[in-house]
C-alpha cells in the first residue's frame, strides 16, 4: 500500500512536470487511491487511515488534474499567439512600396512585403499569408492614414 501511494505521488509529480497530456496524472491518482485503500485494511487502530481522508486526498487530486487537464484543452483551442500564424490577419502599416513589393510595421517590426501593386505609405492593410520572412498583404480597406 505504502509502495503505491509513493508510486502515485511520483507519478503525479512526473505529470506536473513533464508534457504527458494527463496519462501519469490518472495512473497516479489511481495508484495513491489503491495504495491507500490497501492500508485501510487492518485490525491495528493505530495504523488505519481513515476512508474519509482517502477519498477526500483522491478526489482533491483528481480535480486539481481534471482542472490542468481543462485549461490545456482550452489552451489549445485558443487562437495562434505566437509564430507566423499569429500574424495572420493583423494590421500591417506600410513604410515603402513599388511595384508589389516594400516593407511594413507589423507587430512593431519591419517586414519585407508583397501585395497589390499600389500602396501609398500610411496605408493599412492586413496579412493575407506568411512565407519566411516575407508577408502578402490585402488589398487596403481605408485610405492612407
Amino acid at each position: 500500500g505504502l509502495a503505491l501511494i509513493a508510486l502515485g505521488l511520483t507519478f503525479m509529480t512526473v505529470e506536473a512536470l513533464s508534457p504527458s497530456f494527463g496519462v501519469f496524472g490518472v495512473g497516479g491518482i489511481l495508484a495513491f487511491g489503491f495504495g491507500a485503500s490497501i492500508l485501510v485494511d487492518t485490525d491495528l487502530p493505530a495504523y488505519q487511515i481513515s476512508p474519509a481522508l482517502i477519498i477526500a486526498l483522491t478526489l482533491t487530486s483528481a480535480a486539481f488534474f481534471a482542472l490542468v487537464l481543462r485549461l490545456i484543452v482550452r489552451a489549445q483551442k485558443g487562437p495562434a499567439r505566437t509564430g507566423a500564424n499569429a500574424l495572420l490577419g493583423m494590421e500591417a502599416v506600410v513604410l515603402d512600396w513599388a511595384e508589389g513589393r516594400g516593407h511594413v510595421r507589423l507587430h512593431g517590426e519591419r517586414w519585407n512585403a508583397e501585395g497589390p501593386e499600389a500602396l501609398p505609405e500610411g496605408t493599412r492593410t492586413t496579412v493575407k499569408a506568411v512565407d519566411g520572412l516575407t508577408v502578402t498583404l490585402d488589398p487596403p480597406k481605408d485610405t492612407p492614414s
